[in-house]
């Protein structure tokens, strides 16, 4: 018997029930209950309110709407949401804001509705913020009191990156795009006439203290101080303070979490144990269910394994152990290793662990060099004791597990967690290391995030014992219990049996004729047949089938077969054969004599969505052809829907990018120009993003951006889009393709006077601005002013008292706001300052430096003390663009603490950061400068000296 949600879910996702099965039984409970119900509350149910909604478990399977036709509306919203929590906690109840009745299958109780009395509104605009992961019924109630308030707008933060981390389990919160979508949803279905800002929070305040129209604040009771703060805050930018409405959060003790209110939080540790996302693969009949455990260092990780171990059903093996194994002496392994690395192999043949291991550790290249060679001869091992498993689970528990990539290899992933500070406290305490150490061998690891995302079921053993153990026994009752379920007949022909068989069958007899009778049989499969987990391993196979073959073989031997292939399967296989012939750089062979027709039928199939991607990639080299081009501006001439159209267009911009120009393009930029006059406001955003890809191709595409007219009607687009109804969608896009057009031909700053007075205007407000038009207004000065001849012509048109504002906006935007936000400038100021150093530029980038501000170049080394890897790495990259300049040397090394960061090689513990600043000491030591003496040289040099290290931490062992 089914026990939960999660042996459903199990079961249909892998789609290994009987489909005949499945709809019996879902007929059968259908005829029970509803999938979304109504319930009115009327003055004579009020009483009855927890009996209806216990009748609403029981007779609902998803979602219940409420309707209170009662004149207590604002009071009785928090009551139901917490009987709610309480009687029906697995439904998705929702109680109306709105007078009007909402799609529903079904009534809970004999009212129906009638009229419901909506308080007056109190504001016009309200704004409120939250994490809102996994809405529950205390964000319900949150967001339901701030729609009863606002008429208007209702305003709503979602906090984002460094806001969320400090969280409870934060690594399970949903990407913020997601809850802002949730919210939208919600707010939406109770709601009417109501308008939702809905943005990202990378800070407590957001647009709380920047709107001057906001009237008022919702908050809990611990958010209270919250909101206090954002009054501060608003007095001091001399705005109006809000009122403060709070609400009480409702209670739900949660013992492992000591918390005492409905919680995401408590979400999320609910969710530890059960299956968050589908399996990566279906079940394959003989062979065990393959589960891939992961975890990192400290993570209790070798606890939840050896009880694995010890049940019945189970193989566990330990990859750690396994790959010290596999260094014995004289192994192929061995081997590869000694002829990679000199001088690791002892006397006796066996690999010198503690060598390799400080090789290894001082180079990401020598480490991932190392990974290549011992991962895959690890995969073989796995694979063969996975063959000879009797067990019905197989268990690979492996720490870097996901950075091998075999994760999608297995049926599932589990990983285990446990918050850094928790890491940090049980590696000091187990290994007696400082914490300096413990550290380092976190950094060396893959983050939490990164692991819960790639995986199915998630652990944390961050509390008591019995807690682990319990989430453990959940996910082992889960799996087992659908293991159980599964019938033996898929319901589908081709299943990953029958896939994997034919791989069989080819490696048996791997030749030409052989690969090509598969390749037939496979690409004339009904989809409909193919169990949809199983498309892996089907793609897998063909790709393996067409190497086989060779893509030359295929359109010099085989023309015939790949045109019926491209006429006829799927979109998902003609998106396949587009990516192996762009793999192998096919393209200008489709126009060869006997394969003409075949780039012909690619380009027939460019309206598909799966496929026309890598369509529009591979047919961009050949759109010269005349036939091509005729098939393409044919489909353009027939066609009435502009998804159409843009699909054909992504052709041409994948022409301009490898600077295949030629004059059968002209005829696609009438189209163009066609849809930039349309009234569509989504064509032409669509069209802008388009001009702007095509503008940054360089100097032969901008000249022809301007012959057809392209650029004169952006133009006339930016001078008439500024004060329009929609001119806040389009004005950005307009200023985005100037930029690009002047980074590629700054004379034009000059001819298009409007755009550079838009520009210094947005910059001259960017604290006002929205987060993205404040990032293209940045990033649109970095692209302009990237040349010595575009700083030339700025401060020419300008003049240098309007650029030294200019300049003195950018350094602030630098250094202040949002962490993401800071990061995205710094990235424009590389661009900036990022044309090689030259005589004729030098002093006119000298000036724009000085300009960004006096303290300017201090703050920029600030940073790199900073915990915020995105910003150290923006920061990097600026100064690796300053530091080309002999201004930029002088400047950074007078700063106290420079050079003694820039010679340190331990600065930087993660990848990116670390290849980054290598970089930055690369450049200084090809340099000739005067200001490299020889001292500093040497010590540039001795940067790129391996580090004595505990070799353990550096092993690409898993």
């Amino acid at each position: 018997m089914l026990k939960s949600a999660q042996d459903l879910y199990r079961i249909f996702s892998c789609l290994t029930e009987n489909p005949l099965r499945i709809r019996h039984v879902l007929l059968k409970l259908a005829s029970r209950m509803h999938e979304t119900a109504l319930l009115v509350i009327s003055k004579g149910s009020i009483s009855r309110i927890k009996e209806l909604l216990s009748l609403a478990a029981t007779t609902v399977r998803q979602k219940l709407y409420v309707r209170v036709e009662h004149e207590e509306l604002d009071a009785l919203v928090p009551q139901v949401y917490l009987e709610s929590s309480l009687l029906c906690p697995n439904l998705d109840v929702r109680v109306m804001l709105a007078d009007r009745i909402p799609e529903h299958q079904g009534f809970i109780g004999e009212d129906r509705p009638g009229k419901m009395i909506i308080p007056e509104k109190k504001y016009k605009e309200v704004v409120l913020g939250g994490t809102f992961d996994r809405i529950h019924n205390g964000h319900k109630t949150l967001l339901s009191k701030a729609v009863l308030l606002g008429s208007q707008t209702l305003f709503c933060g979602v906090t984002d990156v460094e806001m969320i981390k400090k969280k409870t389990l934060w690594e399970l919160i949903s990407p913020v795009e997601d809850r802002i979508n949730d919210v939208k949803e919600f707010v939406n279905d109770v709601s009417e006439g109501l308008s939702c800002d809905l943005f990202p929070l990378d800070d407590p305040f957001g647009k709380s203290i920047t709107v001057p129209s906001i009237e008022a604040i919702v908050v809990s009771e611990e958010t209270r101080k919250g909101g206090e703060a954002v009054n501060s805050r608003r007095r001091d930018n001399k705005l109006s303070t809000l009122i403060v409405e709070q609400i009480d959060l409702l209670k739900d003790e949660d013992l492992v979490l000591s918390e005492v209110k409905v919680s995401s939080s408590t979400r999320r540790r609910e969710a530890l144990g059960t299956l968050l996302q589908p399996p990566f693969r279906a079940p394959i009949q003989g062979r065990p269910y393959v589960i891939g455990f992961t975890g990192g260092i400290a993570s209790g990780k070798s606890n939840i394994a050896k009880y694995l171990k010890s049940l019945t059903d189970f193989q566990v093996i330990d990859c750690d152990k396994l790959a010290h194994d596999t260094y014995t002496p004289g192994s192929k392994l061995c081997l590869r290793i000694g002829e990679a690395f000199e001088g690791v192999l002892d006397t006796t043949g066996a690999v010198d662990r503690k060598k390799l291991g400080a090789i290894v550790f001082s180079n990401p290249e020598h480490r991932l060099k190392l990974n290549n060679i011992v991962w895959p001869a690890l995969m073989e091992i796995i694979e063969e004791k996975i063959d000879q498993c009797e067990k019905e689970f197989f268990v690979v528990e492996a720490a870097a597990l996901i950075e091998a990539g075999w994760h999608k290899r297995m049926n599932e992933l589990w990983t285990v967690i446990v918050s850094r500070e928790e890491a940090l406290r049980r590696i000091c305490a187990r290994d007696g290391v400082p914490e300096k150490d413990a550290e380092a061998r976190l950094n060396a690891q893959i983050d939490n995030k990164k692991r819960v995302d790639a995986s199915n079921v998630v652990f944390c053993s961050q509390w008591a014992y019995e807690e682990t153990r319990a989430q453990v026994m959940r996910a082992v009752e889960a799996i087992m219990r659908a293991a159980e379920l599964m019938e033996e007949d898929s319901g589908y022909v081709w299943d990953s049996n029958r896939f994997l068989a034919l791989r069989e069958e080819l490696l048996q007899e791997k030749n030409e004729d052989k690969a090509l009778e598969i390749l037939t049989r496979l690409l004339s499969i009904d989809e409909e047949t193919v169990d949809p987990l199983a498309w892996m391993d089907a793609k897998d196979l063909i790709v393996l089938l067409l190497q086989t073959i060779t893509a030359d073989k295929l359109l010099s031997q085989h023309q015939i077969f790949i045109l019926n292939a491209v006429n006829q399967c799927s979109p998902s296989v003609v998106e396949l054969l587009a990516a192996f012939f762009l793999q192998n750089n096919s393209s200008q062979k489709l126009i060869s004599s006997g394969s003409l027709a075949v780039a012909i039928a690619f380009a027939r199939r460019i309206n598909e969505e799966e496929c026309y991607e890598k369509i529009a990639v591979l047919l961009g080299p050949i759109l010269h052809v005349s036939e091509v081009s005729q098939e393409l501006l044919h489909q353009l001439a027939s066609s009435k829907k502009s998804q159409h159209r843009f699909r054909i267009y992504e052709v041409v911009v994948s022409a301009c990018r490898i600077k295949n120009l030629h004059p059968e393009m002209k005829p696609f930029f009438d189209y163009i120009m066609k849809d930039i006059a349309t009234d569509d406001i989504l064509s032409q955003l669509a069209i802008m993003d388009l001009l702007s890809s095509i503008a940054i191709c360089g100097p032969q595409m901008c000249q022809l951006l301007t012959e057809t007219g392209a650029s004169t009607a952006v133009y006339n687009l930016l001078s008439s889009s500024k004060d329009s109804p929609d001119g806040g969608f389009l004005y950005p896009g307009c200023i985005k393709y100037f930029g690009h057009l002047c980074r590629v031909f700054p004379s034009q700053l000059s001819v298009y006077p409007k755009f550079l007075d838009a520009l210094v205007d947005l910059i001259s407000h960017f604290d006002r601005l929205d987060p993205s038009l404040r990032l293209i207004a940045f990033d649109t000065l970095g692209n302009v002013g990237h040349s010595g001849e575009a700083k030339v012509e700025l401060e020419k048109i300008k003049g240098d008292i309007k650029m030294r504002q200019i300049l003195a906006h950018f350094g602030v935007a630098c250094v202040t706001g949002p962490v993401d936000l800071r990061a995205r400038h710094l990235d424009a100021l590389a661009t900036l300052f990022g044309e090689p150093a030259t005589k004729q530029n030098e002093n006119i980038s000298r000036r724009y430096f000085g300009w960004l501000g006096e303290p300017f170049p201090k703050l920029l080394f600030d940073v790199l003390q900073k915990p915020f890897d995105n910003m150290r790495l923006a920061t990097l990259a600026a100064l690796n663009s300053v530091l080309g300049y002999e201004f930029g040397k002088s400047t950074m090394f007078t700063i106290g603490g420079f050079t003694d960061w820039l010679v340190k090689n331990t600065t930087e513990t993660q990848w990116e950061t670390a290849q980054a600043k290598e970089k930055i000491v690369k450049n200084l030591l090809a340099s000739d400068s005067m200001l490299i003496d020889g001292t500093l040289r040497d010590k540039l040099t001795a940067y790129f000296t391996p580090i004595k290290n505990d070799p353990q931490v550096g092993m690409a062992s898993l």
